[in-house]
């Protein structure tokens, strides 16, 4: 069952967080690349992309969520 856990914790990380973060790093880019150079050009297309991957992701991450959450309720219950 420990192994199990790990598994859906390791998904977990790397559905919703991983993609989250990407997203971040991509609006700090963005923001930092307009700052320093006059000929950044922004790519609008790819922070679309990445928003609906965020949000895709938390609706795959919920099954993980879900496991993860029976897992610690059933070792806190004594079972």
């Amino acid at each position: 069952m420990a192994d199990a856990f790990l598994l859906h914790l390791f998904a977990y990380l790397l559905t919703p967080l991983a993609v989250a973060l990407c997203l971040g790093w991509d609006s700090i880019a963005q923001r930092i690349g307009k700052g320093n150079d006059p000929w950044f050009s922004a790519n609008a297309k790819f922070s679309l992309i990445l928003r609906i991957l965020t949000g895709v992701s938390f609706f795959f991450a919920i099954p993980h969520i879900v496991e993860m959450a029976t897992d610690i309720a059933e070792k806190l219950a004594g079972q």
